[in-house]
């Protein structure tokens, strides 16, 4: 493979995120809890609202992420119902191997707010943990 593909960076921002919750103490008061720069993009990006056929504002989040880190980034498919970009940290032609990462960036109405304890693109911060879909 050529490239890394993935409609959006959601896993590897998890596991960053996770990685550096664990170093950090987990109280119940998160007011003082200092993100790293992953879980801070992760919080972000799960604020996002993201239902299905409603994806712009999270394509241009991420597009904006790769142009500011300098990652090399082209959008295959923006059509209803069909988005799906490449990220790489080499130029795009570059034959040199990728890791590839897939995720859907879109997610099902949530239904009922009265069913949620949170708001489900809160992006809150509760006992160390990003609560959002």
């Amino acid at each position: 493979m050529k490239h890394v593909f993935f409609k959006p960076v959601c896993i590897l921002l998890l596991f960053l995120s996770l990685q550096s919750f664990s170093q950090t103490k987990q109280e119940t008061g998160d007011s003082n809890l200092q993100l790293s720069e992953p879980a801070s993009l992760l919080k972000e990006y799960i604020s996002i609202p993201t239902v299905t056929g409603n994806e712009t504002l999270a394509k241009e989040f991420l597009l904006e992420w790769g142009r500011k880190n300098e990652i090399h980034t082209r959008i295959l498919t923006d059509s209803a119902g069909c988005l799906n970009m490449v990220f790489s940290l080499f130029p795009l032609p570059d034959p040199r191997p990728s890791i590839i990462l897939v995720n859907h960036i879109d997610v099902v109405p949530a239904g009922d707010p009265a069913f949620w304890t949170y708001p489900p693109f809160s992006g809150e911060l509760h006992y160390a943990c990003i609560i959002g879909r």
